[in-house]
């Protein structure tokens, strides 16, 4: 039976339609897309992207200007070629039918106290690099000396585990297995570990305008904009809590990418948001993280915020995330 969507240019960021939903379960069968909780018919950030990728693999046409400023709409032929295979899509049944469990991993849900917290070097972290196929970027790596900026994410979801995964592989192997199609290139989860997704080298589809010079870095779970605000909370869902053990793996997470970036000769110099650079991300990473993170590396790690950065549709740091920012949370410039 032949899909079809007459006119894919509705499709555009943040559109609520069927015709999306239909669009992310082929994008989850193909594995391009991670299951959802709650499935729903919005084109989000994550499947403008998983639909993206999709277009590379098979050279259809989209330009990467309307990709990466998210502007128009998805290209009907990407559409269609989703929908409507030359060969059957590889799906598995079971795998389909089978539940995420998102609460029954541990997430170490305290806080270390004042003097207890561990040494930054003591978190561990675990290369899966060389376990999955790159699928949201360029097959060919970025130059060195491009690459001068770290970019900080939340996931905007904590992740869940399958049942049959967790018999199989363990629960912390499961939970890392579920970011092999994540786009970025560390990892920073709940529970306290860090994860190399990819070479800091691989162009990833993390940032939007700047994926040709950034490392991106995925902080899960879902937290306010600005933190007290549920209006500024993504989806309007309840927030995750953010806790010591978060905090100090996303800290390791920057380390890391400083450290191992510039043996790589990688001029790491910038801290920045996924904010700064895409128009529907205004809550990313939100101002808790970007209180304990950022500013963090700018004062131990000697990194530079910039912050009349706002490229392609993106807003500046604000000031409810930092006392430096000079415009407020919706982007308008502070008066004086």
């Amino acid at each position: 039976m032949t899909s079809t969507i007459t006119n894919a240019a509705h499709l555009t960021i943040g559109a609520e339609h069927e015709d999306v939903a239909a669009l992310k379960h082929a994008l989850q069968r193909q594995g391009l897309l991670e299951p959802e909780r709650d499935p729903d018919d919005t084109l989000d950030p994550e499947t403008w992207t998983a639909l993206y990728s999709f277009a590379q693999s098979r050279a259809l046409e989209w330009d990467e200007g309307d990709f990466e400023d998210e502007t128009g709409g998805v290209p009907a032929a990407v559409a269609d070629a989703l929908l409507n295979p030359d060969e059957p899509l590889p799906f598995d049944d079971a795998e389909e039918d089978e539940e995420l469990i998102f609460d029954d991993y541990p997430d170490f849900a305290v806080s270390f106290g004042d003097d207890q917290w561990p040494d930054i070097s003591t978190v561990e972290l675990f290369d899966i690099s060389g376990e999955h196929e790159l699928k949201k970027g360029k097959k060919w790596p970025r130059k060195a000396e491009q690459i001068t900026t770290i970019v900080l994410h939340q996931t905007g979801v904590k992740f869940g585990t399958t049942k049959r995964n967790r018999e199989k592989y363990g629960e912390r192997k499961a939970l890392h297995m579920r970011f092999y199609n994540v786009a970025c290139h560390l990892a920073a989860l709940m529970n306290g570990d860090v994860l190399l997704v990819n070479g800091l080298r691989r162009y990833v589809y993390h940032g939007n305008s700047s994926n040709r010079f950034s490392i991106g870095i995925e902080i899960e779970g879902l937290y306010a904009g600005v933190e007290g605000d549920p209006k500024t909370v993504w989806g309007k869902k309840e927030p995750n809590v953010i806790t010591d053990r978060l905090i100090l793996a996303a800290r390791r997470s920057v380390q890391y990418a400083v450290e191992e970036g510039r043996k790589l000769g990688c001029p790491i110099e910038y801290i920045q948001a996924h904010r700064n650079y895409a128009s529907s991300r205004i809550s990313d990473p939100g101002s808790e993280l970007w209180s304990n993170v950022a500013i963090w590396a700018v004062a131990e790690l000697g990194l530079t915020i910039d912050y009349d950065a706002a490229k392609k549709g993106g807003r500046p740091i604000p000031v409810e995330w930092d006392r430096l920012g000079k415009v407020d949370y919706r982007g308008k410039k502070l008066e004086g």
